[in-house]
């Protein structure tokens, strides 16, 4: 068990890496339990992706968001990636020039609608994180020793110190009808429900 002064997921399985058998270069993959309905194709797909991305330390998956509710929301965190599918920005909003575009009647709207150009640009800039994270056990290993960013600390993701330290995040481009994570009272409702279907 890991100690139960550990605040964050990112810390605990860094303890955890630590007192298992395994190479440096090995993949661990982190599933946190609001997640219960995740598919293991998901899971291998990204171990698979970190494990021939020699260049890169972790590895995310991304998903296109499709409502301005999620684009809108804090509880729903965007990513933002370079040309070679590496992360750049995590954050909990959406670039603030972009959301004042969007009037209220838009804030249902999807990308299976009709809008403009504009607009879409904004949803295609933004994708939707989700919370599963691939680490090679060698960045797990130095994670204590990297330094926390006031970035990190307002946004509250503590994987923002990864990039923040110049460790290269690779973000998998998948469209998945994935569950929202549990963090709240509706997600909890919405889970159940679709557990039982």
């Amino acid at each position: 068990m890991t100690a139960s002064t550990i605040n964050n997921p990112t810390h605990r399985i860094a303890e955890a890496a630590l007192e298992i058998e395994a190479k440096d270069d090995d993949v661990i993959v982190c599933v946190q339990g609001d997640y219960p309905l995740i598919k293991t194709e998901l899971i291998d797909d990204l171990a698979n992706c970190l494990k021939s991305n020699a260049t890169a330390d972790m590895a995310t998956i991304s998903t296109p968001i499709k409502n301005a509710l999620d684009l809108l929301s804090s509880d729903v965190i965007k990513v933002k990636k370079d040309n070679d599918h590496f992360a750049t920005n995590f954050s909990r909003f959406a670039n603030t020039d972009d959301v004042d575009m969007l009037e209220p009647s838009e804030h249902i709207i999807t990308l299976d609608d009709k809008f403009n150009d504009e607009i879409e640009e904004i949803y295609q800039s933004h994708r939707r994180h989700i919370d599963i994270w691939a680490y090679r056990r060698s960045l797990l290993k130095a994670w204590k020793s990297l330094a926390q960013s006031p970035l990190e600390i307002i946004e509250r993701i503590e994987q923002i110190r990864a990039f923040t330290c110049n460790k290269k995040i690779f973000v998998l481009e998948m469209d998945v009808n994935m569950q929202n994570g549990i963090d709240t009272i509706q997600d909890l409702k919405e889970a159940r429900e679709a557990a039982i279907q």
